[in-house]
């Protein structure tokens, strides 16, 4: 692909940092702007190995129809005696995050409903099956605005991908707790757990506006014939409940789950918001499992709002 040159930076015009990679919104001194995404060189699989898993990506993403935020350029730099990945895409719209967000309740639902037509409709139509081949990280972060009244996605490095002996590659380097893997499965490979992932994350941003949130969501599924899956997320939670959900598998989403539904049960509160995103930093997980300590103090938090709101 492109050299390394061709793409050297005048000036960062905003950074969005990123736990294992760095992203920014930069200026390149041919005087054109791009989004540039790095990727230092790590333990585990090569970095060639994971540039050309990230085109059969990005190759696999759109032969199933999914709209993407095309790649300008995917190479390799080590100019400055550091090997890394580089990643170079063009400027897009708005998130769907932002754009769902500032819109007005009646704007909402077909707002959302074109991020799923245009992001997860052709995904779920590729396979019959609850496990998909390709996998996605569905937050609406990820969704730009296209310019075209739609929407693309533009995470595709590092890839999600199955490959040939069944297993899946979720980020770099690839977490070696099998329970961190399995999570990682649910969220970005199984429709039911993708879908899950999708509703907290919208919640996140918008507790109050959770019951509007599922409803969108049930009736796409149901209209692209997932009725089992629409029937995931309709779910309420007891104190008992939550209590025995352990954090494995899709117990992980389910325990962020239920945060945001006794977050909307207190949805008139000024502090609802602040409180939700404490616990979701409370369950936050990369390569290593969410400490015991972090998961009884988020059910005790989460147990304890709700018998405030309960009058208890």
């Amino acid at each position: 692909m492109s050299s390394s040159t061709e793409f050297e930076v005048q000036e960062v015009l905003r950074s969005f940092g990123g736990y294992n990679r760095h992203v920014e919104h930069v200026q390149f001194k041919n005087g054109r702007e791009g989004v540039r995404k790095t990727l230092p060189e790590r333990f585990g699989r090569p970095l060639e190995e994971i540039m050309q898993l990230s085109k059969d990506y990005q190759t696999g993403l759109i032969e199933v129809g999914v709209s993407v935020v095309p790649i300008s350029a995917l190479f390799i730099d080590g100019s400055d005696g550091a090997k890394r990945l580089v990643e170079i895409q063009p400027v897009f719209g708005e998130t769907a995050e932002n754009i769902m967000a500032d819109s007005s309740t009646d704007a909402l639902p077909p707002i959302l409903k074109t991020y799923l037509i245009d992001i997860v409709k052709p995904l779920f139509r590729s396979t019959k099956d609850r496990k998909l081949d390709i996998g996605l990280d569905i937050g609406p972060r990820n969704g730009l605005s296209n310019g075209r009244g739609g929407f693309s996605h533009c995470d595709l490095v590092p890839p999600k991908i199955r490959l040939e002996n069944g297993k899946v590659t979720l980020e770099y380097p690839e977490p070696t707790d099998p329970a961190v893997y399995s999570i990682g499965e649910v969220r970005h490979f199984d429709k039911g757990g993708l879908i899950l992932q999708l509703l907290t994350q919208l919640c996140k941003r918008n507790p109050d506006r959770r019951q509007l949130f599922q409803k969108c969501l049930v009736e796409f599924l149901i209209e692209i014939g997932e009725k089992g899956i629409a029937e995931t997320i309709q779910q309420t939670y007891t104190q008992k409940q939550i209590e025995k959900l352990e954090c494995s598998g899709d117990g992980y989403l389910r325990l962020r789950d239920a945060a945001c539904y006794v977050s909307y049960l207190d949805r008139y509160n000024s502090r609802t918001p602040q409180r939700l995103n404490h616990l979701f930093v409370l369950l936050h997980m990369q390569d290593q499992l969410v400490p015991t300590e972090n998961v009884e103090q988020f059910k005790t938090e989460v147990l304890h709002w709700m018998d405030e709101i309960q009058g208890g």
